[in-house]
């Protein structure tokens, strides 16, 4: 399983009780995922690129890691 270099989420729009994430990395250039995140739920979407296993699991932790922290987000 390959592991992306440093990744982060740059929040892009909010919609009703959605947060939108960009997700960037290092290991490429342009947008590797987007994350659509509520309080009790999360969806990621593909980016620009085709993943590999582990960076996917990598875009789970982090929509994980992005849903618990939801209510500081939305304020």
């Amino acid at each position: 399983m390959n592991r992306l270099e440093y990744i982060w989420p740059e929040e892009q729009f909010r919609e009703d009780d959605f947060i939108v994430f960009r997700v960037r990395s290092l290991s490429y250039p342009y947008s590797i995922a987007f994350i659509k995140i509520s309080p009790n739920d999360y969806t990621a979407y593909n980016g620009d690129y085709s993943l590999k296993d582990g960076e996917i699991i990598a875009i789970h932790k982090l929509a994980n890691s992005l849903m618990d922290n939801y209510f500081p987000y939305s304020s």
